[in-house]
Order: structure tokens, then sequence, then C-alpha cells
């Protein structure tokens, strides 16, 4: 079985680790970096870029596809009307059914603009007290490989003013798990990450079992530079990649 991966940028390798961990599938992966970030989009750009790419998935040979991206799966509806029945995995759905089954006293959630303004963990996560902030640069830092710390410290700053009392904290955009965010954090906050959960849901969707002994492949393509994402990539993943370009026959949109 091939399964498909896609997400705006370089966040979605966090889940395909992940999965690699646990999974023998073989993999393509496909990050949109001509068109990154999608968390500043409006819903019609959103849906037009993750069409495209889940489209381009399916031609590359996926028999199911993961949408590793925060922002995109706020329009899962969409996209599942778009594709066959059961091919398609967003990562909040699988996020909310793991959080529901941990003893959660409050939780804060740190996620780009679009997936804050859904509100999504706010009403399916209900009657948990969920705190949100909204981190629009936090992405584009790990695309650009340059961290600014102060930001990081602001926004997870203004995250604990609206309540001391959380618990946990959700990292709510697949960019996030790259940043040593315990160092921000109080020291009995409990970070989760969402790479599990989706692994969880993908055995589920494809009656899989977990199983490492075999040699899973990788393919990686991006839809802007192949160089600059696989330097990027081999130093997120800790292994050397190759990547090739992938047309999507849309033009960079602007935010």
């Amino acid at each position: 079985m091939k399964i498909g991966v896609f997400d705006s940028g370089f966040g979605g390798l966090s889940v395909l680790s992940m999965l690699r961990k646990q999974y023998s599938f073989d993999y393509v992966y496909l990050a949109d970096t001509a068109n990154c970030p999608y968390g500043d989009k409006n819903v019609g750009q959103i849906a037009h870029l993750s069409f495209e790419a889940i489209a381009s998935l399916f031609d590359l040979g996926a028999d199911f596809v993961v949408i590793a991206c925060n922002t995109a799966s706020t329009i899962l509806p969409s996209i599942e009307a778009h594709f066959p029945a059961n091919k398609v995995l967003g990562i909040i759905e699988p996020t909310i059914v793991g959080l529901k089954k941990m003893s959660i006293k409050s939780l804060g959630v740190l996620a780009t603009q679009r997936t804050v303004r859904s509100a999504l963990y706010l009403d399916k996560l209900s009657p948990i007290p969920v705190f949100q902030q909204a981190c629009p640069t936090w992405a584009s830092m790990i695309e650009r490989d340059c961290i600014v710390s102060e930001q990081i410290h602001q926004d997870v700053r203004q995250l604990f003013q609206k309540s001391p009392e959380i618990s946990h904290l959700l990292l709510g955009c697949t960019h996030y798990p790259f940043f040593n965010i315990e160092q921000y954090l109080p020291i009995d906050v409990q970070v989760v990450s969402q790479g599990q959960f989706v692994a969880d849901a993908l055995a589920e969707v494809t009656q899989s079992r977990p199983q490492t002994d075999a040699q899973s492949t990788c393919q990686f393509y991006t839809t802007g530079s192949p160089d600059a994402f696989a330097r990027r990539a081999s130093q997120l993943l800790g292994y050397t990649i190759n990547c090739q370009y992938l047309d999507l026959t849309t033009e960079k949109i602007s935010p």
C-alpha cells in the first residue's frame, strides 16, 4: 500500500516520521511550499490548493492520503466530497478522538490563524476547557530556519494569560513539533503533538497493524525548489533525502 502525505510545507514531516516508525508502507510526500503558509489564506484558496495537491498524490499512485495540515483539515468535509469515500484522513478528527481519551484538566492550543478561527477544537472538545492562541509566524520560522525566540515567548505568554490552569498543550500545527517548545512552558505542562493520533487512525482505516520489520520507501515532491526543500527536510528528518518538483498548475497565491 502507498500512503500519500500532504502538507503546505515541512510540518507534515513530523507526521511522516511517526508513520514510518510504525508502518512499513511506501510513502509519497507532497509539500506545497510555493503557497506556504496556508494559515492566513481564505477558505476558497485553501480548498483549491488542497484539491490540487491531493489529486496529484492519487495520480502519483497513493492508495490513501493523510492531510498532515491542520489548516487544510478545517475544510475536510469539502475535501471528502471531492475524493473517493474513506480514502482521505484529516488530522483534526484523530486528534480530537485521542484527546478525549486523555485526562485533561484544561487544554491550551497553539495553532494557525485559520485553525483558531475554525473553533473546531473548542466546539468538539467540550466540556474540556480549551484556550487558543494563534501563532501566525511560527510555520514560516520552520520553513525559513529562522527561529525568533522572543516571538515564541510572547505567543506562549499570551496563551497562559488566558488561563494559568492549562495542564496540557496541543501543538495544533504539524510544524510546531520541530520547536523545542518545552523550554518556553511552565514545568508541569504536558505537551501533546499529533503524530501518534494520526498513526492510530491510519491503522484503523487501513486495518493495518504496526510493522517496521520491512523496508519502506518514500518519494518527496515540492511545488517550490526541490534543492531547497531537500536541504531543509534533511535537517529536520536527520537523514538525507532527494526531492522532485511537482507542478500543480496553480499559480502562487499571495496572502
